[in-house]
């Protein structure tokens, strides 16, 4: 895409100041979702020559129609990116999460941020591995000069830079709207302390420099470009490799430029803050070129989020619709651009997927050492014989965008994108149709939805749900909000038998009595579990426990089962759960009234599956989000998961809600249980009666005869659904004749 320029009046001053700082002049791998499994990093070095050092500039909420080589829509010169374009490699399809914390989580994890368990308050636990954390493993000096934001509201405990790897740092810990604080009408300097930008050394606890106000925002970006080249110049002159995190804080709101540029561009103050940030990108890379490392440093320069969608600040997303805190991809597509001379050629553009969790990998190749972890679920892939030009084509063909929760909210393969939840405006509901479907290279704006005339892409961007749903499962995400020191569960692989004996964390054994397949339950397993009851007479008693209502294992205390009534009450003994029910809570032979007034009903459960994926569970949530026949195509192709697990009286259950929300919805949800569960009698009783009532009576005759071939009449229950069938049955054929 060419650059694009417009005149204004006062560019031209801008301009001047802008061009001084200019200084001394194969076969495609399909994406794995689960990634590398990963470890604390060893640090053993592959390769021989000296390490390259390394520069991540990473502005803020900073859309695509902002820079010149990317089209720039508002004509503000950037001549120090534009050149750092032209001497490396532009991505055109780069990816990133949906906002400020999740993105930056990501782009130091390599990891999918929902896996990280980042949020905004909290922020992510001291068990993530960061790219400094690895890269000082291995000997590179580490520093972060900008915004933090993801060490949560309570960063001073534990959760600082120089906690996450950082040898030093300064800058703001959360993010750049808390510079209005001071000027709020509710603020009181008495009793309410002001944001302040920090500095801080690793050993040591961060300090206060000065009040984050709307005149320190402005020269907080020049600042911390000045102590980025302060930084190099002391490792280049120890010999040391290093590392140089410069998270800008521009262009985020208040979006207010250095006063060098205030006012300077005429296009306003996005224009007058985009100059800014290519200043300071210009005073980096001049101190590189000064210091006489550029053939042996890697420059990449990419912004975290899409267009700022606030007033007065609303930035531009170039080509595409929607801004930041969306998946529309002027939220998710954002510029990049990577340097390396002498390893990535010059002046290449490309529109192959990249995403920021494909940097950690990327980089851990590029300086040849084994510091990406191998104990956890890695998403990103490295993109090093790519960018390289050793291969034309990504090495993934596929992301998956993810919001608040951990459901997906879209999928991207190759050039088509699926949303699951059609959502083009921040903080506003998703729009009907929820599911729709896009060609992106006919319709970047995603405007004209295809899904109905494509029916087979559903299918490939469930498939790859599902196998990152499955690395979930093998690598359980850590929970937002979870404390230090996180530990997470330890997962049992091996496939379960037909009597093995299964010990959970807590030291409560289990015994497998049927065929099942997973791990061993950790905390929040969905668990379906089968009791055998004995009445204090001897008669016994069964009950299993279904996906509409699973309990919830938690590890370590003698309330193992969650969700039980009042007046149920379970202890351990020995390794047993034993449930004790009052009787009225419970059903005998004959129902309630069999059981005597004092009887006491105990229940030895015995787990037969753990799983992960509740299909009732999944449809109640599709149910409640959209349209029904959306809810069931899902629940339809990621049913063939194999851990998934579906009762007859959870599709019952649903099927009386479909039904009260609209006639007949009840009966398809009947129908796909059916796909699920062919031979429950009780599905195919209750299809026959839906329909009955709507006078399909050759349908509801076979629907019946089915029920009565698969009732085996081994409860008193099953007896009476049997008579009900046969009566029901014969008063059919009646009308049938």
């Amino acid at each position: 895409m060419s650059m694009r320029w417009l005149s204004f009046t006062n560019c031209l001053v801008a301009t001047a100041a802008i061009m001084a700082g200019t200084g001394q002049a194969a076969t495609r791998p399909r994406h794995n979702p689960s990634g590398a499994a990963v470890q604390r990093p060893s640090g053993a070095q592959t390769a021989p020559q000296r390490r390259p050092n390394i520069v991540l500039i990473f502005p803020d909420n900073l859309g695509w129609g902002e820079v010149g080589a990317y089209g720039s829509v508002r004509g503000v010169p950037t001549p120090r990116i534009d050149r750092l374009a032209s001497e490396g490699m532009r991505l055109t399809n780069f990816n990133v999460e949906f906002s400020c914390t999740v993105s930056r989580a990501a782009l130091l994890t390599g990891r999918y941020a929902v896996r990280t368990g980042a949020v905004q308050n909290s922020g992510i636990t001291q068990w993530e591995i960061t790219i400094a954390e690895a890269l000082k493993s291995v000997g590179y000096a580490t520093a972060l000069f900008g915004k933090w934001h993801i060490g949560g509201i309570n960063w001073q405990q534990g959760r600082a830079p120089t906690n996450q790897g950082f040898d030093e740092w300064y800058g703001i810990p959360m993010t750049s709207n808390e510079a209005q604080t001071t000027t709020s009408p509710t603020f009181n300097p008495a009793t309410m302390e002001p944001p302040y930008i920090w500095e801080g050394k690793a050993g040591e606890p961060s300090r206060k420099v000065k009040v984050f106000d709307l005149d320190s925002r402005r020269t907080v970006d020049r600042e911390a470009a000045e102590r980025g080249i302060a930084f190099m110049e002391r490792s280049v002159k120890t010999n040391t490799p290093f590392f140089l995190y410069y998270p800008v804080t521009q262009i985020h709101f208040p979006t207010l430029a250095h006063p060098d540029f205030a006012g300077k561009t005429g296009a306003g103050d996005i224009g007058d803050s985009m100059a800014d940030v290519d200043y300071n990108t210009g005073l980096v890379l001049d101190a590189i070129r000064r210091l006489g490392i550029e053939q042996n440093t890697i420059v990449i320069w990419c912004s975290d989020n899409g267009a700022e969608q606030r007033r007065p600040w609303r930035g531009s997303s170039g080509p595409w619709n929607g801004f930041y805190n969306t998946v529309m991809e002027g939220g998710i597509r954002t510029p990049c651009i990577i340097r390396w001379p002498g390893r990535i050629p010059a002046g290449r553009v490309s529109n192959e997927i990249v995403h920021q969790i494909d940097v950690f990998p990327t980089l851990a190749a590029a300086i040849g050492a084994d510091i990406v972890p191998k104990d956890r679920a890695i998403d990103g892939v490295n993109q090093l014989p790519f960018l390289e030009g050793r291969q034309a084509k990504s090495n993934r063909d596929s992301v998956i965008f993810i919001t608040a929760g951990t459901q997906p909210r879209a999928v991207k393969w190759m050039d088509w994108k699926f949303h699951y939840a059609f959502q083009p405006e921040a903080g506003a509901p998703a729009v009907p149709p929820l599911m729709r479907l896009f060609n992106l290279r006919s319709d970047p704006k995603e405007e004209s939805d295809i899904k109905d005339a494509n029916p087979w892409a559903q299918s490939v961007m469930d498939r790859i749900v599902a196998e990152f749903a499955a690395t979930a499962e093998r690598y359980p995400h850590v929970p937002p909000n979870a404390p230090d020191p996180y530990t997470p569960p330890q997962r049992v692989e091996a496939r379960r038998i037909i009597g093995e004996t299964v010990t959970t964390p807590s030291g409560l054994s289990y015994v497998f009595t049927k065929l099942g397949q997973g791990p061993s339950p950790q905390t929040g397993d969905l668990m379906v579990i089968h009791g055998i009851g004995r009445f204090t007479d001897g008669r016994e008693f069964w009950n299993t426990r279904t996906d509409d209502a699973p309990y919830e294992y938690t590890p370590g205390v003698d309330r193992v089962i969650r969700g039980f009534e009042e007046g149920m009450r379970e202890v351990r003994e020995g390794d047993r759960i034993v449930i004790t029910m009052k009787p009225e809570l419970a059903y005998g032979e004959k129902g309630n009234r069999d059981i005597p007034p004092n009887a006491t009903l105990v229940f030895d459960y015995e787990i037969l599956a753990v799983r992960t994926l509740s299909i009732a569970r999944l449809l109640r949530e599709g149910m409640a989000a959209g349209p029904l026949d959306e809810a069931l195509a899902r629940a339809r192709s990621l049913a063939n998961l194999k851990d998934h697990y579906v009762s007859a009286s959870g599709i019952l259950s649903l099927a009386g809600i479909a039904n009260r929300r609209q006639a007949g919805d009840g009966e398809k949800v009947l129908a796909f249980g059916l796909t699920l569960l062919p031979d429950s009698y009780q599905l195919h009783q209750a299809l026959g009666r839906a329909q009955s009532q709507r006078g399909a009576v050759a349908d509801a005759i076979r629907s019946y005869e089915g029920a009565l071939r698969l009732n085996t009449k081994k409860t008193d229950a099953a007896r009476r659904d049997f008579e009900s069938a046969t009566q029901a049955l014969a008063d059919l054929r009646k009308r049938g004749s």
